[in-house]
């Protein structure tokens, strides 16, 4: 699968998601940011954990780096901007 192909695998919020656990934020520390609820922080990060194919969260930030869905380029999403 190609680049384009696994970018389109997980969906943005998913991409969101797994950036903020990648910079080493709890699923309540997501829902703020993103201004969600912790359900649907939790919700997004399992959605993004089936796809990859992965047993965990640290497992499923991996398999999204090594699949060059997210990068080190990529910046925190979320009003705030910036690093988290």
């Amino acid at each position: 699968m190609d680049e384009s192909n696994q970018q389109e695998l997980l969906t943005e919020r998913e991409r969101d998601v797994l950036l903020l656990v990648a910079y080493g934020k709890s699923s309540k520390e997501v829902a703020r940011h993103l201004n969600i609820s912790v359900g649907g922080a939790n919700f997004h990060i399992n959605n993004a954990m089936k796809k990859l194919g992965a047993a965990t969260r640290a497992h499923a930030v991996a398999l999204a780096i090594f699949r060059g869905i997210l990068t080190a380029c990529d910046r925190s999403p979320g009003a705030r901007g910036g690093p988290p």
